[in-house]
């Protein structure tokens, strides 16, 4: 059986903490296979079978901020392309507060 979500993505980018709310339904109690775009979560280990090989790809650091920077809106919110923000970072995400924060520690929580 395979883990599908309800949308394009699993959860992303919002919080959970069982990962069920977000898998189509019919929703079973464990999963032989989950591929996806999605982040580990201790709560994955609740639909997976205990006998489930763990394995991740990574992205490019640069790239996945870039991607981050656009998918958040962030050039709406400071008002400039991610090559700009790239040359003074800290004002940019100081005067953000806590979304600066977050964007910084690559956060799944971003408003």
């Amino acid at each position: 059986s395979i883990a599908t979500p309800k949308g394009a993505h699993l959860c992303y980018p919002g919080r959970y903490t069982d990962i069920r709310q977000c898998l189509q339904k019919p929703v079973l109690e464990k999963y032989d296979i989950l591929t996806n775009h999605v982040r580990y979560s201790p709560s994955l280990k609740n639909i997976l079978r205990g006998d489930s090989y763990w394995f991740t790809l990574l992205r490019d650091p640069l790239q996945f901020y870039k991607s981050r920077y656009a998918y958040f809106g962030f050039d709406r919110r400071f008002g400039v392309d991610f090559e700009k923000f790239l040359q003074n970072p800290k004002f940019y995400l100081q005067s953000s507060g806590t979304v600066g924060t977050d964007f910084a520690r690559g956060s799944n929580h971003l408003p």
